[in-house]
């Protein structure tokens, strides 16, 4: 019979080679995990014969047990893996890191559209308020109205070419958000067009329905 829980696990930025590991438990140090930067030590259990069928890993272990300790630590290390804080190394690998996404955006950016080509009207949308806009988009065009969506599967980057292709052809761009417009104000910076940007927000832990991007589309004309 397999164990109802993982035995727990502890994971620490400190050496484990320098203390005896418990009984059961595996000694582990591995440096340079990551990309070369991120070093990871710890104690890993030696789990129980059949408890994997060899191909799937073992259930995550239950975080914020009492029975388990948990370290992480956004210190900077350098190629090695090994600590290294000083002003040079942490300059170098923040940009190492965020040029990784930035000069790589076009192949990390996703997005999905829906009739965009003839759209007057489109909602640029991200997250669960996207089912919302979709439905919105879906009343609207049954009655008539040349409305479209672009939906934001990576909000970093932003797929800027996406959104601004939009607001070069559209006359009006609503963006429905459960926040006080943080991705309208970046589709604002983006706006070089003419084009009216448009909030429709919630924020009081109801998820934004399509007759309120409605509301604020037509409060818009």
């Amino acid at each position: 019979m397999l164990p109802l829980s993982p035995p727990p696990v502890v994971i620490s930025t400190s050496r484990t080679d320098s203390w005896p590991a418990p009984s059961g438990w595996l000694p582990f140090v591995q440096a340079g995990s990551i990309d070369g930067w991120t070093a990871l030590s710890g104690l890993f259990p030696s789990f129980p014969e059949g408890w994997t069928d060899g191909v799937a890993p073992a259930p995550m272990p239950p975080f914020g047990s009492r029975e388990y300790l948990s370290r992480t630590t956004g210190s900077t290390h350098d190629e090695k893996g090994e600590f290294r804080p000083t002003p040079e190394n942490i300059h170098r690998v923040t940009h190492y890191l965020t040029d990784k996404i930035e000069k790589n955006a076009d192949d990390i950016c996703m997005t999905k559209r829906y009739h965009l080509e003839d759209a007057e009207t489109v909602f640029i949308t991200y997250g669960c308020s996207t089912r919302s806009a979709m439905g919105a988009m879906e009343q609207l065009r049954a009655q008539g109205e040349k409305v479209g969506m672009l939906q934001l599967q990576t909000v970093w980057p932003l797929p800027e070419k996406e959104i601004r292709q939009v607001l070069s052809t559209a006359k009006t761009v609503v963006v429905p958000e459960l926040n006080l417009g943080q991705i309208a104000g970046e589709v604002r910076k983006l706006n070089d067009y003419g084009c009216k940007v448009v909030q429709a927000n919630r924020v009081d832990g109801i998820l934004i329905s399509p007759a309120q991007i409605i509301s604020a589309w037509k409060e818009a004309l």
